[in-house]
């Protein structure tokens, strides 16, 4: 659904999530993981504009690095890990993702782990 907004309203939308939705301990695993899909969306909208901002490309992904590391959003947090190490060409740590996203998407389940990558 947000890709019918434009770029320009979807990132206020998004900002106002990101300053005031900052108390990940004041919230259930349901609204982390909504805060987990809709990070990693903008991130994956960010990246796929003509002229990609590299500044919401850094807060997507800082705040998505904040998001914590429970079973409930572990696939959405590689996944955005995944997008970010082919944005910036790190084309070995992004096949080793695909290969645990693969495994993930096979086994028709999701992960009850984290595997944080630093790039």
């Amino acid at each position: 659904m947000m890709e019918i907004y434009s770029f320009d309203d979807l990132e206020g939308l998004v900002h106002s999530v990101f300053h005031n939705l900052v108390y990940f301990s004041d919230y259930e695993d349901e609204t982390i993981k909504l805060l987990a899909t809709i990070t990693y969306n903008y991130l994956r909208i960010c990246l796929t504009q003509v002229r990609v901002n590299e500044q919401e490309v850094k807060k997507a992904s800082l705040y998505l690095r904040k998001i914590p590391s429970i079973p409930a959003v572990a696939y959405e947090k590689m996944k955005g890990d995944y997008i970010l190490a082919l944005h910036y060409s790190y084309y070995t740590t992004a096949e080793e993702i695909d290969k645990v996203l693969k495994k993930v998407r096979e086994d028709g389940s999701r992960p009850g782990f984290f595997i944080g990558f630093k790039f």
